[in-house]
């Protein structure tokens, strides 16, 4: 792309130039609001820690796997990006674009070739479909795992276990399931489609950020209460810890917001209504129905004795 390209935004452009198309007045919003796209990007890499119960020396399995796919993936789409954004040409070209999808439009202007183009947005279309694989098992993991421990609708139905397979056939299928229903919003409405995205990045944000608070509590006033296992980060780890609790914040607070002014029922982001219905459904149904049969995690004595058939 870079040897066809006709064009070459200079090195000031790619690390200096701002162009704010969002209609929000303030540059530091619009960038914030556009965090969306990078934070999406870092949802997966927790993926290993639902499957660690699968694994073997998971204490030093599951660190490894999630610091060698930032290691391995950071570069590669960093040096993508550089691309991009030597050699895209005009930004308003691009979002101008008839397909709707700007990258397409790139491509095209990159490599002068509609086959090229399209060879490569196929391309990033199956490595797209690919990614649901590991993010689907993961997902079933952990609906089995909640069923299996007594914290879902159903949950003994959900929790059983192909006997030959030894899969738990029946998460999968509900977890696919799903997945295709949220697929088709986007057929009948982008505005709930983009809301549905924008929920699941900071409903996983807010879920790493309340572990890493009571770790960095338990650091400070309760640090012999602390059982630490063979992958540690030592002294570095509470700086990292209080980075990440404040990345999550700002993150969390500005990925509710519309992504462009003026602000209309179409472009509307909303994904603080369906994150605030979640949270009334979740403290309704829990008293109710959830916190009367659910306990906590099992340990694996009891799920040996049968506690779960």
């Amino acid at each position: 792309m870079a040897v066809t390209s006709p064009t070459k935004h200079s090195a000031e452009w790619v690390f200096s130039h701002f162009e704010n198309n969002s209609g929000w007045g303030n540059d530091a919003v619009a960038w914030s609001i556009g965090l969306l796209s990078s934070c999406y990007v870092l949802i997966g890499y927790d993926g290993a820690t639902h499957l660690s119960e699968e694994m073997n020396n998971a204490e030093m399995g599951v660190p490894r796997a999630m610091v060698g796919c930032l290691l391995v993936n950071g570069p590669l789409g960093f040096a993508f990006l550089l691309i991009i954004l030597f050699f895209m040409g005009d930004i308003s070209a691009a979002l101008a674009t008839p397909t709707g999808f700007p990258i397409i439009e790139i491509f095209l202007h990159m490599t002068g070739s509609v086959a090229a183009a399209t060879t490569m947005t196929a391309m990033i279309t199956v490595m797209a479909c690919l990614s649901t694989v590991p993010l689907l098992t993961a997902a079933a993991r952990i609906m089995w795992a909640f069923a299996r421990d007594g914290g879902l609708p159903f949950a003994e139905r959900i929790a059983s276990v192909d006997k030959r397979r030894q899969i738990p056939t029946v998460s999968i299928v509900v977890v696919s399931f799903l997945l295709m229903l949220l697929s088709l919003i986007n057929i009948g409405s982008t505005t709930a489609f983009n809301a549905i995205l924008s929920l699941a990045v900071v409903s996983l944000q807010a879920s790493y950020l309340l572990p890493i608070i009571l770790l960095i509590w338990r650091r400070l006033f309760r640090p012999d209460t602390l059982r630490w296992g063979p992958w540690r980060l030592g002294k570095a780890g509470l700086p990292i810890n209080i980075i990440a609790v404040i990345y999550l914040m700002y993150t969390c607070i500005f990925l509710l917001f519309p992504p462009y002014q003026p602000i209309t029922p179409v472009n509307m982001n909303y994904a603080p209504v369906v994150l605030g219905g979640a949270l009334v459904f979740g403290c309704i149904y829990w008293p109710l129905r959830v916190s009367k049969r659910y306990v906590g995690p099992l340990t694996d004595a009891e799920i040996l004795e049968g506690t779960i058939h």
